[in-house]
Parts: C-alpha cells; structure tokens; sequence
C-alpha cells in the first residue's frame, strides 16, 4: 500500500511537471502491477487467518496467562498427613484382601490349629477327570497317589479307636462341591479292597451322585427301603424278594452301593426317622467287622446332615483346600457340636501339591507290581442306566 501511494504522489508530481509527462504510462504501469500483488497478499492472508480459525475449533481465549504477583508456600505438614492417611487406608484394604484370599485351610496344621480337628489326610488336586467315573481312583487307578492317600485315611480310622472302631460313618462337607461324594465312595473302596464287608449309602436325597460315580441306576435305592412296612436285612438272610437285594446292591464282593433311590419331598424327617437308624444299624451288623459309609448333604445347605450324624458313629468332614473359606468349615463343625455328634475328623481335599512336601517322594508302582490282583470291578450288577455326567460331588 505504501508502494502504490509512493507512486500517486510520483504520478501528480509527473503531470505537473510537463517536462516528466513521458514518464506518466510507466508509472501506470508499474501502480497497477503494485495494486495486483496487493490483491494476492491480502487474499493469501485471509486465508491463512480463516485456516488458524478452523484449527482453533471451539477453542477460544478467555484470558491471557499473567505472572503470579504472591509466593506460594507448599503446605509440607497437611500433604504428609493426607500422604500418610491416604496409604494407611490403601494398605488396610491391602491387608484385608489378603486376609480374605488367605481364609482358606490349606494343609494338615492348619486343619488342627483353625478347626481343632484330627487331620485324617490330605487328597492332592493331581488330574481333573472329564467324567464322575474317572474319580473312582481306589478303583480305576489303585496305585495313583489319590489311591494312596484313601489308604491312609483308611488306616487312620481303624486305629483311631482300637478298642471301638467306628462301624457307621457319616461323611459330610460344609458347602457344596468340596468333594464328599468323592471322598465317601473312594473310602468305601479303600475298605472294600482290604477286605472288610463295607456298604457304601448314599443319603444325599437333595442331589445324590453316587449312582452317577459308580454308573448305576438310582430308580431303586435307600428312599425304597425306607418306605417298606418293615426294614429288611440287607444281607440276604431272608428269603423271597429281600433275597434279590444284595446282587442288586453289590459291586464286588466286599462292597454294597445303595444309591438313593427317589428322592422324596421331605428329606430331614425320612432322615432323622427310627427306620433309618434300624437300617443302618442292620446294615453295620452284617458283619463283625463290617462298615457304613454314609455320604450326605452339605452341613451349611440344610438340616439333613445334622440329624443324620447322631445316627452313626463318627463324622468326617471334608475341607477344600482351595475355596472352602476357614469360616464356613468352623460353622460346619460347630452345627456337629450343637447336636453332640462324635467328629472323627477332616479329610483336607484338592490340596496342591506345592503344600505338601511329600508329594514329590511319592512312588508310583509298575501297573504289573504286586497287589495288582483283587482289583474291584468297574461295573456292579446293578444296571448301568445313569448318566455319567459332572454331579455335585
């Protein structure tokens, strides 16, 4: 703009001076190349402005930054004592979480030390069988380290009391899917492979899986011989239809299995009737040495388990190493407790075998050792219709 005033004043300077006319057309020219340029600038910079404006978006300034005109001074003493609450309270939440992942009963001492029961044994969480047959370990893998550890559990029941071995016992758990019905069916093995005359009851009338453990039908069982006029002798001593009763029961020679049978309305009161303690008293009587292992519900689910264990002997309880929390287990055996029945002890089950230092001593036998005779069948004479799904074992 400067440029092309310039020349206005050169132009009137020029057409007053005749003696510079000649120079009148270039200044023209050069005016309206001066005037063109001017145009493309002022174009060119309109566009620039239009292109910061867009990228700005909604982005507008409010206020211009100014210099503080005040020192500021950290308040050190505040922010320590907000620093030290805040972690304080952040590592009590620390702590409690860990209590509560650590709430569990992992080994025999602390079955001893958080429920102040005889440790009978520890099963290690070794395989996950697809199928509730596989579980069978007494059976289908007598020298496997499960199978080992039922022995051992075995033993420690017959010399727990010498002079009055336990005939009848009530197996139990606190909550569901600790592995009770595991646990009863493999001690019943573990007995029935020593030869004792061992019966094997599942009272579980909410959801009984030994049927589905051992592959038989549960169409008959403990709920029909309950809700006979009068409780029949099991051994076979009668004769007429009472006769066929073993060979629908038995497995093996030394082992009955009487599942449970319809499942009634009622459960609690069939269970805590005269004719379940006649039967079971029939049953242990079989024999002198004979024994009854009775699975049952959890002791936290319902009232069955409770008033079933003043009808036997002794009691065991079965633990989960890895989910049953210590609190639940101690309710279990206080509900024993209240009603005075005899705990024999607990069965820690699902143990890892990073716990017990043990487990890596352990030998597996050659499948053709010694003892690989007497074998229990894999099918009894009962018919096989049960499907062998996962239960709430």
């Amino acid at each position: 703009e400067a440029d092309v005033r310039e020349l206005d004043k050169q132009i009137a300077a020029a057409r007053a001076d005749r003696s510079a006319a000649q120079q009148v057309p270039q200044l023209e020219a050069s005016r309206q190349l001066k005037q063109g340029l001017l145009a493309e600038l002022a174009k060119t910079r309109d566009e620039v402005s239009l292109n910061a404006v867009r990228a700005q978006g909604t982005v507008s300034l409010w206020q211009p930054a100014t210099p503080p005109t005040t020192h500021e001074t950290p308040r050190t003493m505040l922010n320590t004592v907000l620093g030290g609450v805040g972690g304080g309270v952040l590592a009590l939440i620390f702590v409690v979480a860990i209590g509560y992942l650590r709430d569990r009963i992992t080994d025999p001492d602390d079955v001893r030390a958080r429920l102040g029961l005889t440790p009978l044994g520890a099963i290690h969480l070794g395989r996950r069988p697809n199928s509730t047959a596989g579980k069978l370990y007494s059976r289908d893998d007598p020298r496997s380290l499960e199978a080992e550890a039922f022995r051992s559990i075995r033993t420690s029941l017959v010399f727990a009391s010498l002079d009055h071995p336990p005939r009848t016992i009530l197996v139990t758990s606190a909550v569901p899917r600790e592995g009770k019905s595991v646990v009863a069916a493999n001690l019943a093995l573990a007995f029935a492979e020593a030869g004792v005359p061992t019966t094997l009851v599942d009272a579980d009338l909410r959801r009984p899986s030994v049927h589905a453990l051992f592959g038989i039908s549960a169409d008959y069982g403990l709920t029909n011989l309950l809700a006979e006029p009068a409780t029949p002798v099991v051994a076979g001593a009668v004769a007429g239809p009472t006769s066929r009763w073993p060979s629908r029961f038995r497995v093996s020679p030394s082992l009955l299995v009487i599942p449970s049978g319809p499942l009634p309305p009622n459960p609690a009161e069939i269970l805590s009737s005269a004719k379940m303690s006649a039967l079971l008293k029939r049953l242990a009587d079989q024999s002198p040495d004979g024994v009854v292992i009775v699975d049952t519900s959890p002791l936290l689910a319902v009232a069955d388990p409770a008033a079933l264990s003043t009808k036997v002997d002794g009691c065991i309880v079965v633990v989960d190493a890895k989910s049953t929390p210590t609190r639940a287990a101690r309710r279990a055996v206080q509900a024993l407790h209240g009603v005075h029945a005899t705990i024999l002890g607990a069965v820690l089950n699902k143990v890892s075998a990073g716990t017990d230092p043990s487990y890596g001593y352990y030998y597996r036998a050659r499948t053709d050792g010694p003892g690989s005779a007497g074998r229990i069948p894999k099918s009894g004479r009962g018919t096989a219709d049960a499907p062998a799904h996962e239960a709430d074992l």
